[in-house]
């Protein structure tokens, strides 16, 4: 037995070596091409990248998903940008789905039917629609793996209808009549065009198909990766004359040259449009929003808009309240009343405090903070148990130097003192940047224990072996703010130095759990992501988990006392889950956009929420205003649901 057991591992030894040895080095290949690709040695990246293909076609069934996804996109990122387009098409088609059986059947009856226009739209990579992900399982698989929106055009309308592994969804008539006037003028355009190549990932997503069904039975699929493939306008918004800025997006969309990148822009809005009614029925939760109330609207002066040199006429932005007591309530938000310092040395954005005695019906402003020659922005309150008030924020002078300031009031914000620094960034004037490496956004609450933790957005790890461009990263204080530990990384990856982790946001749960909800931005497209931990302490590895529902950017979670979860983001809609982030469902958007969020998406940005009763919210969000730039406006909402939350 000894000697058969001793023969059967002299056996086996080598087959295990061979395969941890494999996994080692195509491990190594995915890390050296992905580092080859962030310096822009574009042949370099293709090369590590066909040395991992090689090694992980071989052990096909052993290879974790995520490592398969990173191979197919940044592998055809790296070709694209070497000018090897076939070699692109190779890798990106390997992570394009095969057809889906119930939408093959409808388009053969509708063409049956004599239906001559239609097509179909797929995004996946993080796609904000949040029916496309690719890390790992969901808890609606067919929602989330494989789904393909048809759109057809008949008899002077439009539908859409979407199709999954599992099942089709009902039909959806499309109101406006601009995507089929385009549709139908420049289809042949749009089938010939040839997508120009450039670097700005200007519409917040990744990889997408459009696969048109031309009157021949042809069908011409369009695979492209916007980072890369859409066309640029001819010229930004910024530089436009002040007469020609009034309605910028609309003159944004205008000047992009190819009619595909136009195309592209002028779906997103239907389809976003499509997802929220059809996830949103009378058995989901469902927000009826109400009044709303202008929190701060800095007065214009003159006709000048705010730009990066001026910031004059920037308004005011970022805003987060604190509940004291009673009806009482704080706000704290971002306010440009000079230059900036860059034009200025004792400008720079500073930070308002207002209050409000009628549960937030109106607002008196009581102190303001400013660090003269530095940005202050990203502020957040939190009330501690011996009744003071902590806010940080970031104090920042671009790529020169970046802090994350703690502030204490003991009169319920009518003073400040600075009582310490989380974390710290300095360097000479331009050193911190290209890339930057400062840290952002940082978020406190108070464990059981009385200590305090914070969250923030962590740059400074781009100069590490791994060159990681942003990770999450949480410090600890056992002296109420004076001082803070070592830094720890809460969410980060190795296998991915293309994405950005950032604006974390968390909160404890009605189960005794903590979760913390966050953006990563890069590679995925500023996709919203949570993980939960235990104690608010120990996380689990990883990106964690993605949220699904129509968000992207800027996320704000607000947990309610009966253990619902409530969460927003840039694009202004709401995610509910009753199941501690299990299962989420969509709510309409309390603002009302002009365009598409993937045309202008800073229309409502940085909103946050708030439970102000049993089942009334209300959301603070910075809009966008005639005249250039933002103010505060905070709307009150009513959830309705059927049944009561969660009970323990």
């Amino acid at each position: 037995m000894k000697m058969r057991f001793s023969f059967f591992f002299s056996f086996l030894f080598p087959i295990l070596f061979s395969i941890a040895s494999n996994a080692q080095e195509y491990s190594r290949y995915l890390i050296e091409g992905r580092r080859a690709l962030s310096y822009h040695e574009y042949q370099t990246a293709v090369e590590k990248f066909s040395s991992a293909r090689k090694l992980m076609e071989q052990e096909t069934s052993t290879i974790p998903e995520g490592y398969w996804r990173q191979l197919w996109i940044s592998g055809g990122d790296a070709a694209w940008l070497s000018g090897d387009k076939k070699l692109a098409q190779d890798y990106y088609n390997k992570y394009t789905t095969t057809d889906l059986p119930q939408l093959n059947d409808k388009i053969v009856l509708l063409k049956s039917q004599g239906v001559k226009h239609l097509f179909t739209y797929y995004s996946y990579n993080q796609g904000s629609n949040g029916r496309s992900i690719f890390l790992g399982p969901a808890p609606h698989p067919c929602e989330s793996l494989v789904s393909k929106y048809l759109v057809w055009l008949d008899k002077d309308k439009t539908y859409i209808q979407l199709f999954d592994e599992c099942k089709s969804y009902e039909v959806k008539t499309v109101a406006d009549t601009d995507l089929a006037d385009f549709y139908k003028k420049y289809l042949d355009t749009m089938v010939n065009e040839k997508i120009s190549h450039f670097g700005y990932q200007g519409f917040h997503m990744q990889e997408y198909e459009l696969a048109f069904y031309t009157s021949d039975a042809g069908i011409w699929k369009k695979h492209f990766n916007v980072a890369y493939d859409l066309t640029p306008p001819k010229y930004s918004t910024e530089r436009l004359k002040d007469k020609e800025l009034k309605g910028s997006p609309e003159i944004y969309q205008a000047n992009i040259s190819t009619q595909l990148s136009k195309f592209f822009a002028l779906i997103q809005y239907p389809l976003h449009d499509y997802d929220r009614s059809i996830d949103t029925t009378k058995n989901k939760p469902a927000v009826v929003w109400g009044k709303t109330v202008v929190i701060n609207n800095e007065p214009l002066t003159g006709n000048n808009r705010p730009t990066h040199a001026d910031r004059t006429n920037y308004g005011s932005e970022y805003c987060r309240l604190l509940k004291l007591k009673n009806k009482t309530w704080l706000a704290v938000y971002t306010v440009a009343r000079n230059k900036g310092y860059l034009a200025d040395r004792a400008g720079g954005l500073e930070l308002e405090i207002s209050k409000s005695t009628d549960k937030g019906q109106s607002w008196k402003k009581i102190s303001l903070i400013s660090d003269h020659g530095r940005d202050l922005d990203n502020a957040q309150l939190t009330l501690l148990k011996d009744g003071s008030i902590v806010l940080t924020c970031r104090s920042v002078r671009w790529q020169e130097s970046y802090r994350l300031p703690v502030y204490k009031s003991m009169n319920n914000g009518v003073s400040w003192t600075m009582i310490s620094t989380i974390d710290a960034n300095e360097g000479k004037p331009g050193e911190l940047g290209n890339p930057d490496k400062g840290v952002y956004e940082p978020h406190i609450l108070q464990l059981d224990n009385g200590n305090l933790a914070v969250m923030y957005a962590n740059e400074k790890h781009i100069t590490d072996p791994e060159r990681l461009p942003q990770v999450i990263s949480q410090k600890i204080s056992t002296d109420m703010g004076k001082s803070w530990e070592e830094e720890k990384m809460i969410v980060y990856d190795k296998m991915y130095n293309g994405s950005r982790p950032g604006m974390p946001v968390w909160s404890k749960m009605k189960n005794g759990e903590f979760i913390l909800v966050y953006e990563i931005c890069g590679s995925e497209g500023c996709a919203i992501y949570y993980k939960t931990s235990p104690d608010g302490l120990q996380w689990p590895a990883g990106f964690g988990n993605y949220l699904q529902g129509f968000q992207n950017g800027g996320p704000y979670l607000l947990a309610l006392s009966d253990g619902r979860l409530v969460v927003t983001s840039n694009t202004g809609y709401i995610s509910i889950s009753s199941d501690y982030g299990k299962n989420w469902n969509s709510a309409a958007t309390p603002w009302k956009q002009k365009v598409g969020y993937s045309v202008d998406w800073t229309q409502t940005i940085w909103s946050s929420l708030y439970q102000f009763g049993p089942n009334d919210i209300a959301i603070t969000t910075s809009i966008k205003r005639e005249g250039g730039g933002h103010n505060i406006q905070l709307r009150f909402g009513t959830i309705n649901q059927g049944s009561k939350g969660i009970e323990n």
